[in-house]
């Protein structure tokens, strides 16, 4: 018996420690998002617009602050001074400290050989941070001008990028987490706090994330630290953190068989959690990070005018349409799912003719393969009919679809056929990729499963695609399988009833 206890003790604390580690890897989720954010601002916004102004003004003269610089910006420089053919003067922001001249003759003469705009650097004097920015203002490295940065101006920049939205994905608490749900504090290269905003904190179950080199370094050394509100919990933990079950344990003693059956749930319930959590953050982070990535860079460029012609710009904007749209469908799936699983997916199924519907959702799909220069062909019987809900038909195309453009090679081929077998409608997809094995066709139809051979791959998803094939067509009455494709590849097949036109 005690044996018993012990182990329903241990498992009881195993649960409780990975659902406390569902609120760290929030925390470290928020601060990542911060970082990317304030990185960007602080870097582009701030540092890139000083030196585009210092090299502007060396081209018409002498390099300084134009008055139209924002104000927000201009308040970044402490002290202005220019290294010319190795004579060092101070322009804006009165007499410099003793340490800058020699910090800057120093870096200036580390720089790098090729050509950069500006040059982040940092360190601590006197126990205070200090942050350098040397911009070169010709070639050869001649002329260059250097600022120190007065740190307290990054404050609305900071929060800036904390204004700017929630820190996590809206997935993430159902769309009722947010920023004040949790306490986020920038910590310059000395330890000092450059802001605090959000909830109290909280630090027992504080992380700190650090900056690394983010955007060239332009806040190497800084740090973010973040906690989670543990009232929130409930919002990212099915049932929030587990409480303590001791004295129910100390009756149940009295009786093995009940606490045998504790230890069981207690154990299966720490092993689901665990699975659920690492296959979720798992494959939603891939899924979501890859068409979020594209969608910022094709944005980034067209808005920092980086676009060589009107053609490339318009060609970007198409590729960020496309990503959106991959986004949208990802976003759908999980929606979908999670009304499924809640039991309010409601459908409403009318008789049609499929093949004109089939058609319409592989064209509107074929921009996302010509991502992987994958060709669709399509096989489509024009009789077949039955009764569908149309959004729920088009998600089990859609994610069909998607599964075997990811799955299978590039420049391959995917085939849609649609036919009518014995008294039902059969929609087949067929790809040309590996195949899935035996053993595995009846597990891929399961939310979060993936292929072992898949698990460290770059195309491994969320594992939601398939689990909802399986209910949606279930709730049209029909069923779905996995077969194999003829000289090589997989083929998963939905079948739904037949429905005859009327005479």
């Amino acid at each position: 018996m005690l044996g018993l206890g012990w182990l329903a003790f241990r498992a009881e604390r195993s649960h409780q420690i990975a659902a406390e580690q569902v609120l760290l890897d929030d925390a470290r989720m928020v601060g990542t998002e911060f970082i990317r954010r304030s990185a960007f601002d602080i870097a582009f916004n701030g540092y890139q617009t000083v030196a585009t102004a210092l090299l502007r003004s060396a081209a018409e003269g002498d390099p300084g602050l134009p008055t139209s610089l924002p104000p927000h910006v201009r308040a970044l420089v402490a002290h202005l001074v220019v290294l010319d053919h190795g004579a060092y003067r101070s322009i804006e922001g009165g007499q410099p400290p003793a340490w800058l001249e020699p910090w800057v003759r120093q870096d200036a003469a580390a720089l790098p050989r090729e050509r950069q705009e500006f040059v982040v650097r940092h360190r601590v004097e006197g126990g205070q941070a200090v942050t350098l920015v040397l911009v070169p203002l010709d070639e050869a490295g001649r002329r260059l001008a250097a600022f120190d940065v007065n740190l307290s101006a990054q404050r609305p920049f900071l929060q800036h990028s904390l204004d700017r939205g929630p820190l996590l994905p809206a997935i993430i608490g159902d769309h009722q987490l947010t920023n004040a749900m949790m306490s986020v504090a920038h910590l310059d290269h000395a330890g000092a706090v450059q802001l605090e905003a959000g909830a109290p904190r909280h630090p027992e179950w504080e992380v700190t994330v650090p900056y690394g080199a983010w955007m060239d370094g332009a806040l190497a050394g800084s740090t973010v630290r973040v906690s989670l509100d543990p009232a929130s919990a409930p919002r990212v933990i099915a049932g929030g953190l587990p409480r303590s079950n001791l004295p129910l344990l100390a009756l149940s003693m009295t009786g093995a068989l009940v606490l045998l059956v504790l230890v069981v749930r207690a154990d299966r319930r720490e092993r689901a959690l665990a699975r659920e959590r690492e296959d979720f953050v798992v494959g939603i982070s891939h899924e979501l990070r890859t068409p979020l990535a594209q969608i910022r860079l094709f944005t980034e460029t067209v808005l920092l005018g980086r676009c060589r012609s009107e053609v490339e710009e318009r060609r970007f904007l198409e590729a960020a349409v496309r990503e959106t749209v991959r986004l949208g469908h990802l976003v759908d799936n999980v929606l979908d799912f999670s009304r499924a699983d809640r039991g309010s997916l409601e459908l409403q199924l009318r008789p049609r003719e499929l093949a004109p519907l089939v058609a319409q959702i592989a064209e509107g799909f074929e921009p996302l393969a010509a991502t992987r220069r994958v060709r669709l062909r399509l096989q489509l019987d024009a009789t077949a009919r039955a009764s569908v809900d149309e959004p729920g038909f088009c998600r089990i195309l859609l994610n069909l679809l998607d599964n075997a453009v990811k799955y299978g090679p590039e420049e391959g081929e995917v085939t849609v056929r649609l036919e009518k077998v014995g008294e039902g409608v059969a929609l087949a997809v067929e790809d040309q990729g590996p195949g899935i094995p035996e053993r595995e066709r009846t597990a891929v139809f399961t939310p979060f499963h993936r292929l072992d051979r898949d698990r460290s791959s770059a195309s491994t998803g969320a594992g939601l695609g398939l689990s909802l094939v399986h209910e949606l067509a279930t709730r049209h009455g029909g069923g779905c399988r996995v077969e194999d494709r003829e000289g090589g590849g997989a083929r998963l097949v939905v079948t739904l009833p037949l429905v005859e036109v009327a005479g």
